[in-house]
């Protein structure tokens, strides 16, 4: 390193002594040497002192300390995960149809968004990601939950399976064909706050709703959906012994929806299966999660039939889809707004309940339209110019 300049010229007071070599110094052309000023007039040059010792050793403390902290901010583990934008992948070209399906081609693309999760966040890290607009910091508690990191991962892959298998029926019955069956709607948990927590248990299995008889999970949501908070229903009821009984609740409200009936159940479906008339695979690689729903589903359908689902140009999706074909939230939409913002799309499809977060990262750059449901995907793909509208059945 160099050292620090302590003089920018030297005394020439006699007997002062030199700064560099210790003698007196030497006037110039023989001058007297009491103004630092020689007979011809020049002046001295300037010179510098070495570095002492003392001030190598604070130059080295320093150096010292900046690696130091340089190591211990690069070290240091925060309880954090941030979120940053991800990518947007087109779907279409990870669809393949098999058997005697038809697969036709495109110019338009179905793009789906993804996230990049980091859990392994630095203070480094951190302070970068706290400056970084486009990214957001959260407690690693509120993300993976109780789950470890290899959890968490199998979880999410877990997510990933099911949303694709729900995308591909969704599609095929937009398109007429009939292919999840089941034996009743397989109740999977129970909220303790509502009425039905007195009359229902887990494993057992609700077979109808007053007099509509139940084969899926998704035909029990349906049939509450159509009811008000306050209202009493009949459930007949299965027990894992194979028993059979009737109960009568009183129906309570969504906490998440003012008005919306709510029974209080997770369901699933009892001996679900799936007929498909033809094979379809997604490939989706590492991605994990249920956020792709709706673009999976959008995919299939745009592989499936003839002309342009888009309209010939790129579209944005996020959103999870179930069997009822309604699209909910998925977080990080800003997120997401940052990924498409490096696309070539200027639509992007986001769940209705999310339509705010999205147009404010968005700004007029983008549109943005908020679904709830496959409906209204294929509502706007119809208003952007594509042929969502037109779409017939194929069974």
């Amino acid at each position: 390193m160099k050292g620090r300049m302590l003089d920018t010229t030297t005394s020439t007071v006699p007997g002062s002594g030199s700064p560099l070599s210790g003698d007196e110094p030497t006037p110039a052309d023989g001058g007297s040497g009491d103004g630092g000023v020689g007979a011809s007039g020049g002046v001295d040059e300037p010179r510098f002192r070495r570095p002492r010792a003392r001030t190598w050793w604070i130059l080295g403390a320093l150096v010292g300390l900046a690696v130091v902290v340089g190591v211990v901010v690069n070290i240091i583990q925060l309880d954090k995960v941030t979120l940053s934008p991800g990518a947007a992948r087109p779907v279409e070209d990870l669809v393949t149809v098999t058997g005697e399906g038809e697969a036709f081609e495109s110019e338009g693309e179905v793009l789906f968004t993804t996230v990049s999760l980091d859990d392994h966040v630095t203070l480094w890290e951190g302070f970068v990601a706290w400056l970084d607009d486009d990214v957001e910091i959260f407690d690693k508690a509120d993300i993976l939950g109780d789950r470890d990191e290899e959890e968490s991962r199998q979880f999410n892959q877990e997510l990933m399976e099911d949303s694709k298998t729900t995308a591909v029926r969704v599609a095929l019955e937009e398109l007429g064909y009939d292919v999840a069956s089941g034996s009743g709607a397989l109740v999977a948990g129970i909220d303790g706050d509502q009425p039905v927590a007195e009359v229902l248990e887990s494993g057992e299995t609700v077979v109808a709703l007053d007099d509509e008889t139940l084969e899926l999970g998704d035909d029990l949501v349906a049939e509450v959906r159509e009811r008000a908070p306050g209202d009493d229903v009949t459930l007949t009821i299965e027990a894992e012994d194979g028993d059979s009984r009737t109960e009568t609740v009183e129906l309570g409200e969504r906490p998440d929806l003012d008005g919306a009936a709510y029974l209080g159940i997770g369901v699933g479906t009892r001996d679900l299966e799936y007929d498909l008339p033809f094979g379809i695979q997604i490939d989706s690689g590492e991605v994990g999660g249920p956020s792709a729903g709706l673009a999976f589903t959008l995919a299939v359908l745009d592989v499936l039939t003839p002309g342009e689902l888009t309209g010939g140009v790129p579209v944005a999706t996020t959103g999870t889809i179930n069997g009822l074909g309604e699209v909910g939230p998925v977080g990080g939409v800003a997120q997401k707004v940052a990924a498409v913002r490096g696309t070539d799309a200027t639509l992007f499809l986001v769940p209705e309940s999310e339509l705010a977060e999205a147009q404010a990262a968005a700004g007029d750059d983008l549109d943005v339209v908020g679904v709830a449901d496959l409906e209204d995907a294929l509502t706007a793909l119809a208003a952007h110019g594509g042929n969502a509208g037109e779409l017939q059945p194929l069974a």
